[in-house]
Parts: C-alpha cells; structure tokens; sequence
C-alpha cells in the first residue's frame, strides 16, 4: 500500500500539483500532510485523494476548521493525525513542537513518525520507529515529496 506523503506547501499550487500528478501515476489513494497546507482555497487539488493533514506553525485553524474541510474525503485536520493501515500505526505532525515530536518518536506506539516543518528530508530511526520527513513543496532547496510503501517499509523521496 502506497501512501504519499507531502508537507510545507504553503499553497503552492503548481509544485503541488506536480507532486498530486505523480501520486496519481503511481495510483496513490491516500496523502498524508504534514503541515503548514496553506490556505482552504487550495483544498480542491486534493479533490480525489483522502487526505490526513496536521496543522503547521502557518496554519490557520480557523481557516482550515472542521467545517470548511472535513468530508468524507477528508477527515477533519488535526495538531496531530494517528492513523492505521495494514496493521501500522503511523503519527504524523508538523514537527515544530519538539516535546510532542519527541513524544511520539519515544512512545514505541507508532511504526512511522511523519513530520515536516524543516524543510528538507529525513529518515532515521529510534528503536522500532521510522521517522519521515519528505521535505518541502515550497521554500527549499529542493522541492520534494515522499512515497512510502508501509506493507516493504519503503521509503522513496521524489524531486519535484
């Protein structure tokens, strides 16, 4: 099952864009969004995915409420989304708060630990949980996404 995986959009439509076209070629369903989305105007790009989004620093909560954006498609944005698909437990958040961040990563509760906010890509690994970040869709040296395959532990970083 392949989840892609994108953050720090800040409503940049066309590089979104062109990482939504990519998820599309690979038949991604399912996005996950670690924050800082931008505004609920730009919501529509996401039209034919089900997206998990996590509020970022940027964000703003009455802008991105549940009113405006939780359909059935998309589940109402959260600080934090804990979500489950085959049998893995994945937390994903912004990352601009250190102590929830660490939390997460410490608890041994999550297989995946998504976060954004830096700007650029990550992968490590504390224990038994793999912490993601797929960079930066705006305002970063190199514009990426992520691809994570959760049933090979896979993880691919895409430049956009």
């Amino acid at each position: 099952m392949l989840l892609g995986v994108i953050s720090d959009t800040h409503g940049n439509a066309p590089n979104t864009q062109k990482a939504l076209n990519l998820f599309r070629e690979k038949k991604i369903k399912i996005i996950l969004h670690a924050g800082d989305f931008g505004s609920a105007s730009f919501l529509s790009l996401f039209s034919d995915f089900r997206l998990y989004l996590s509020y970022g620093n940027c964000d703003s909560t009455y802008e991105l409420s549940a009113n405006l954006f939780a359909s059935e498609n998309h589940p109402s944005p959260e600080k934090e989304q804990i979500i489950s698909f085959k049998n893995k437990n994945i937390f994903c958040l912004h990352g601009d708060d250190s102590y929830a961040l660490k939390r997460a990563v410490e608890s041994a509760k999550y297989d995946y630990v998504i976060k954004g906010h830096t700007h650029f890509t990550e992968d490590y690994k504390f224990e038994k949980t793999r912490i993601l970040n797929p960079g930066a869709l705006y305002r970063a040296n190199i514009i990426s996404a992520g691809i994570l395959d959760i049933e090979s532990d896979d993880w691919q970083v895409i430049s956009i």
